[in-house]
């Protein structure tokens, strides 16, 4: 780690540590270097309980920054692989949160899976992984994010097509919706009907 990465999160765990919320606390319980496995979990599990409750939205939003920096350097420190899982988890629930943060996670899962097409790791995963991506489709209403999206559904139509038959019909549906919203835009227009186009082989 650099020292502007070591300043970063350095900041990052000081505004955490000066807020007395419950996120906050939750959150610097995750923070804590348990000897115990079991606790560990149990600490990351609680902070997803909570992060899952829709009164905590405006908590998560004002810690939002740092708390994703400190779970990203957690999530690229911790060997263990449920540990890892449990905390991509709660990545997972605070980006949710947010449109923007959302796109930027997207985006950067569409970057790791350029050469998915060689090494298929996401196999066992990617039906789990085909029908989250059209629950987020189906509920974005800001055009950036349904482009992000929607060229990440591309991509992995292309690599998995017998996965992605089984949800052609809707992701079609939830586009073809898009072309024909009330006033929409020429970028819209044209983005909707080339992404269809794209659909066509299915």
């Amino acid at each position: 780690m650099n020292d502007d990465s070591m300043n970063r999160m350095s900041e990052d765990l000081q505004k955490i540590f000066d807020n007395d919320s419950k996120c906050a606390r939750l959150l610097k319980k995750v923070l804590r270097d348990e000897r115990s496995f079991d606790l560990r979990v149990q600490r990351i599990q609680e902070f997803q309980a909570y992060l899952q409750k829709s009164d905590s939205s405006k908590f998560i939003m004002k810690l939002a920054e740092p708390a994703l920096n400190i779970l990203f350097e957690q999530f690229q420190e911790r060997s263990h692989e449920t540990i890892r899982s449990e905390l991509a988890h709660c990545i997972g629930l605070i980006v949710r949160k947010n449109d923007i943060q959302k796109q930027l996670l997207i985006n950067a899962f569409h970057h790791t899976i350029q050469n998915e097409h060689e090494v298929l790791c996401l196999t066992d995963h990617i039906q789990h992984i085909s029908e989250q991506f059209k629950k987020v489709l189906e509920s974005i209403v800001h055009a950036p994010l349904m482009t992000t999206v929607t060229d990440t559904i591309i991509v992995l139509s292309r690599i998995y097509p017998q996965v992605f038959q089984e949800i052609f019909v809707d992701i079609v549906d939830i586009l073809i919706g898009w072309y024909i919203e009330p006033l929409p835009t020429d970028r819209i227009l044209e983005y909707t009907a080339q992404a269809l186009h794209k659909f066509r082989p299915f």
